[in-house]
């Protein structure tokens, strides 16, 4: 029986010999660094791969965590820095004691482990081979202190919402709020899945997100419905970089700041205003409009609309076309300021009006005449002035001074005499008057000259010219 003991003993030795050899082996072996990554601004986050009880982490020779497990979190400031890991392992016969801190290890900074509580005598630990040092340059990820900006939303034809924004950072997750009252939903895009491929729209730097309805469905989302007023945000999400190689570290998102809210009440895509792209004088009383809209292919069409002013308050609108295309020439304006909208038609419904815009009309044939007049032969006078193109008649009217009123001082002591008009031939134009009063011999006849262009408009209106007034006393 005891021989039978004895033999078993032996045996348990044998067997455990090896393991207890391959403990003791393993844990003095060098910790390899596995993962090395930002968690937040000033947070490294290293893991690693080793046998021991215990770790200690340096941090350019200084030691700044302690712990039980294969990895830790560490303060870090911007610079280069050396990281070395010491394995720590308790063993019965210590022949060189290793000074490993308080008998309180400090987990992450901030987990403290009593190791008597778990049996564990700091007097009997020893240090083993540490790690090769790990190099860093650490620099904060500049996307914690980064704002989605520019954030603007629209509607398509299918009746989903688009938001745009711009992302600065090749983020690898678009967090999406949405707000309506009281209620929140949140809602992520990835611009690397295939589900997501056709929502997500990059050029450059502008990002656009299409909130399709069955996607935000199949997230349990709310659907953004048309003419309900909701409020949006945008946050950028991007992947830590593992230091060690370069690749992202797929449980571990770096996060932006949250965008400005942005409100937006959804509305039929064809209702949105349309951009008036040019708006200027072409020629004398012409004047072009040409604007863009998204629902060109959708078949809508466009009024386009005169606002009357008067001291620059709108005093009533004129609808002065409605036209498939997106361009309009207005013709006939005489000088002065004008302004235009473009409204947006589908059926009998009407969209959003343009931005007004204004044109300065200023046309070179409502200058006035410049008239000279000259006595010729006793009663007549020679009129010569120079026609300006798009004129069509001349209109003279002559007026005949009284010599014995009051008036004549002030100039109002005229009466109408004659008028005539003269037909625009060639460039230079001439007339002659003749008066067939009386004509003191003394003060002789005073004569006025009121000399305008006319032409008349498409719509057969008559259109004139600035008046040129000329006198002449005739002897």
């Amino acid at each position: 029986m005891k021989r039978q003991m004895a033999i078993l003993v032996l045996l348990f030795f044998v067997l455990c010999l090896p393991a207890y050899c391959e403990e003791e082996a393993n844990w003095n072996t060098a910790p390899v660094f596995t993962k090395a990554y930002e968690l937040s601004a000033e947070k490294l986050y290293v893991e690693w791969n080793g046998s021991a009880t215990l770790y200690q982490v340096f941090v350019d020779g200084e030691l700044k965590a302690s712990t039980i497990v294969n990895n830790s979190i560490l303060a870090i400031t911007k610079g280069t820095h050396n990281i070395t890991i010491y394995p720590i392992y308790e063993k019965e016969n210590v022949d060189t004691k290793v000074d490993v801190g308080l008998e309180v290890f400090n987990i992450g900074g901030s987990v403290g482990l009593d190791l008597a509580a778990l049996g564990v005598n700091p007097q009997k630990l020893v240090a083993g081979t540490p790690s090769l040092p790990l190099t860093i340059d650490y620099r904060t990820d500049t996307i914690f202190n980064a704002v989605p900006d520019k954030l603007t939303a629209a509607t398509d034809f299918e009746d989903r919402v688009l938001l745009s924004f711009v992302d600065r950072y090749n983020a690898d997750e678009y967090l999406v709020a949405i707000k309506s009252g009281k209620d929140v939903n949140y809602v992520s895009f990835y611009p690397g899945r295939v589900e997501n491929a056709e929502l997500i729209k990059r050029v450059n730097s502008t990002i656009t997100l299409t909130l399709d309805q069955d996607y935000l469905e199949k997230q349990g989302c709310m659907i953004p419905e048309l003419n309900e007023k909701y409020t949006f945000t945008v946050q950028l999400r991007k992947y830590a970089t593992n230091l060690l190689n370069g690749e992202k570290e797929s449980t571990m998102l770096h996060e932006s700041q949250i965008s400005n809210y942005y409100e937006y009440t959804p509305v039929a895509a064809w209702k949105e205003a349309p951009v008036i792209l040019y708006a200027s004088q072409t020629a004398d009383g012409q004047a072009m409009l040409r604007w863009t809209h998204v629902g060109l292919d959708y078949g809508c069409e466009y009024q386009v609309v005169k606002n009357n002013k008067i001291l620059g308050i709108k005093r009533d609108e004129e609808i002065l076309s409605q036209t498939s295309a997106t361009e309009y020439v207005l013709n006939d304006l005489m000088n002065g300021n004008y302004s235009f909208e473009i409204v947006p038609v589908y059926g009998s419904e009407t969209g959003f009006a343009s931005q007004e815009v204004t044109i300065d009309i200023k046309n070179d044939w409502v200058i006035a005449p410049d008239v000279s007049i000259e006595q010729t032969d006793g009663n007549k006078v020679k009129i010569n002035w120079m026609a300006t193109e798009g004129v069509e008649t001349y209109h003279v009217c002559v007026y005949v001074g009284d010599n014995e009123s009051i008036l004549r001082y002030v100039n109002l002591d005229y009466s109408k005499y004659q008028e005539y008009d003269v037909a625009a031939i060639g460039n230079s134009m001439e007339s002659e008057f003749v008066y067939e009063g009386e004509i003191d011999p003394v003060d002789g006849v005073r004569l006025k000259f009121e000399i305008y262009g006319v032409r008349h408009a498409s719509d057969g209106s008559e259109q004139k010219t600035a008046v040129t007034t000329q006198t002449i006393v005739i002897k």
